[in-house]
């Protein structure tokens, strides 16, 4: 038993710019069903690579180690590929007030390339947000995300989002953005984010906030494009922002708190559960149990409004021994649309239970 249970009781409308000559392009990539006999490790942050190429600079680090003078940073995902690190994010701006997704690479997480920032973003709609970056079996990469669709508000006098996708062999040609489960989340009034994907044994599984409920779904033939059912929703306390990981084997959800958990003095808190049925079964991912809030140290950074929001947790313990968790903080809720002026910093841990920041140079 690992120490781990010890311890825990584009298409045309397109837009993508850079602030460098970097530019994501986009192709009319298909959309394979994914063959599911292959490994199914990809929704680490190490993906596919090679765990001897995963360099993390932790003694050079400073808290926070992603921020912006005029935008706010938040909804992290982590991977690596090919030697280099991929963090994609929400990237707010404050004026006009317009969610994009963000994206920057570095070699060991000392210096994010920042300069380079890459921009995904749609003119004909809201805003997109929320991305989540996995690697699926066969090796293509996926991002999964949210848009506000002007198309689709009907009549009910506000923007209501939607899930979609993109997929690349290489990081840099990406497919068009695509509609994620829209089979059987379609209609007008469904407001749909902060989707994250898990690839299984049984299909791809799919894990959604409809308005303000988590719900799961399945594609069993493990096409982005489904058909898609839906599971239902677990009974959890309120969540969002979710990921889903395997740890030592077993799938594990980590989410975001709605409200504050007992014995704490906020809401928007990391908390990780453990699956507890039998991966095999569709129902049974409906069945999660509590492993633990994932605390990390407040810092004259996150001290106040947020303390750790949206958190994306990476399993490196095949690199160097730790997991990593990534997180948003900001000590204001006035700026972009009470939102705050968030930043990303970083933790690290051997149990899950005892977390570190890097110190203070």
């Amino acid at each position: 038993m690992k120490l781990f249970y010890h311890l825990t009781g584009i298409r045309l409308g397109w837009l993508l710019t850079a602030t460098a000559v970097n530019v994501l392009t986009t192709t009319n990539l298909a959309s394979p069903p994914f063959s599911f006999s292959q490994p199914l490790n990809a929704n680490n942050c190490l993906s596919l690579a090679d765990p001897n190429k995963a360099n993390i600079a932790w003694e050079a680090l400073q808290n926070p180690i992603l921020q912006f003078e005029d935008v706010a940073v938040k909804d992290m995902t982590i991977l690596l590929a090919q030697g280099t690190w991929h963090l994609l994010f929400s990237h707010i701006s404050d004026n006009p007030f317009r969610f994009q997704i963000g994206w920057v690479q570095s070699q060991d997480w000392s210096d994010w390339s920042t300069s380079q920032l890459k921009i995904w973003d749609r003119p004909t709609a809201g805003g997109l947000a929320s991305p989540e970056i996995v690697q699926a079996p066969d090796g293509t990469y996926v991002v999964v995300f949210n848009s506000h669709a002007y198309d689709l508000r009907g009549n009910f006098g506000e923007i209501r989002n939607k899930l979609y996708y993109r997929t690349s062999r290489d990081l840099r040609i990406w497919s068009p953005m695509k509609r994620l489960a829209e089979n059987i989340w379609n209609d007008a009034r469904d407001r749909l984010i902060d989707a994250a994907i898990a690839y299984t044994e049984i299909g791809v599984v799919l894990a959604a906030k409809r308005e303000q409920t988590f719900y799961l779904a399945l594609s069993p033939n493990g096409s982005l494009d489904g058909p898609w059912q839906e599971i239902g929703k677990p009974k959890l306390p309120g969540l969002e922002n979710y990921q889903m990981l395997k740890i030592d084997g077993v799938w594990h959800l980590l989410g975001t708190t709605l409200k504050k958990p007992e014995g704490y003095d906020r809401d928007h808190l990391p908390v990780l559960y453990r699956l507890t049925g039998a991966a095999s079964d569709p129902q049974s991912w409906l069945k999660w149990d509590r492993v633990a809030i994932l605390d990390v140290p407040e810092e004259s950074w996150n001290q106040g409004y947020e303390r750790a929001n949206s958190a994306h947790l990476c399993d490196a313990r095949a690199a160097d021994g730790h997991f990593y968790l990534f997180y948003a903080g900001s000590n204001e809720g006035d700026t972009f649309a009470g939102r705050g002026h968030a930043k990303i910093g970083v933790a690290r841990s051997r149990d899950l239970q005892t977390w570190q920041v890097p110190e203070k140079k």
